[in-house]
């Protein structure tokens, strides 16, 4: 078996086997997305490098997909959203050590935020229907603060609405994304 395709969310099943493949002289070529957190695993030195090296995939979440250099927060795969929750951090003295423990953050942000966009717009007195109404007329205007793009509906409440290729350079050592943003079919 030359190539392994890892589906899943949170880079748990991406670090199980590559340490296993590791201890058995064994890297075959990846196929990974942003749940597999690679580049994440890489960085805090849990799994080796050389697992890496080959892997291609699709990315939507910039923390777990890039080198922390490669992901500024202003930076070309920020947005509003995130310099707002950061801002937030910082105001009440909480910093980040690291890209993962950044995304931590936002993931703890981002319904907080949504929450008040929606109800910033829900007019008068606050209903079930008069916020899912307000939520589904939303569509790409929100960008979750982690997030390349987001669409939200009255058919698709998970988000993520844009990615781009992603794969190892030898260059960096790293994973990066290659061309041009991509929308994800809802």
């Amino acid at each position: 078996m030359t190539h392994v395709v890892v589906f899943e969310a949170n880079g748990g099943n991406s670090l199980l086997f590559m340490n296993q493949a590791e201890s058995q002289h064994y890297r075959p070529r990846y196929g990974v997305n942003s749940g597999s957190g690679l580049q994440t695993l890489v960085d805090a030195g849990d799994i080796q490098p050389g697992q890496a090296v080959g892997a291609i995939g699709f990315g939507w979440i910039p923390a777990y997909d890039l080198p922390a250099k490669m992901n500024p927060d202003n930076g070309k795969y920020s947005n509003a959203e995130r310099r707002h929750c950061l801002a937030v951090f910082k105001k009440h003295g909480i910093t980040f050590s690291n890209p993962n423990a950044e995304f931590s953050g936002l993931a703890y942000c981002a319904p907080l935020d949504l929450l008040k966009v929606v109800l910033d717009r829900t007019p008068n007195a606050v209903t079930f229907s008069a916020f899912v109404q307000v939520l589904n007329a939303l569509g790409t205007s929100y960008e979750a603060p982690a997030a390349l793009g987001t669409n939200l509906s009255a058919t698709q409440h998970d988000g993520p609405s844009k990615g781009y290729y992603w794969s190892y350079f030898a260059a960096c050592k790293c994973l990066h994304y290659t061309g041009t943003v991509r929308t994800i079919p809802s």
